[in-house]
């Protein structure tokens, strides 16, 4: 299949033809081969936003947060504060 300059739907709708135009034990063997591969890439994706989010449960910009929720009001930051630069954002 050659790529060319046509609008993405158009793109997407030729490819699905080309797919509905095999067998569909080939389509499903196919299918199954992909969610092979591509399920260890979400599994290692969703530990690493896991990880990267438990990183911030300790911060005060969180627990901020959790306060502007439960209060229904408006989140505040230190980088809301035009006199005050967040930690090691200075303008040098």
């Amino acid at each position: 299949m050659r790529f060319t300059a046509r609008p993405p739907l158009d793109a997407a709708h030729e490819l699905a033809r080309q797919i509905a135009d095999n067998p569909p034990l080939v389509a499903r063997g196919v299918k199954g081969v992909l969610e092979l591969d591509r399920a260890p890439r979400v599994d290692f994706g969703l530990r690493h936003v896991s990880a990267w989010n438990a990183a911030f449960l300790p911060s005060e910009d969180f627990a901020e947060a959790v306060r502007a929720f439960s209060e229904r009001c408006p989140h505040s930051s230190p980088a809301d504060d035009p006199g005050e630069v967040p930690s090691g954002q200075d303008d040098r």
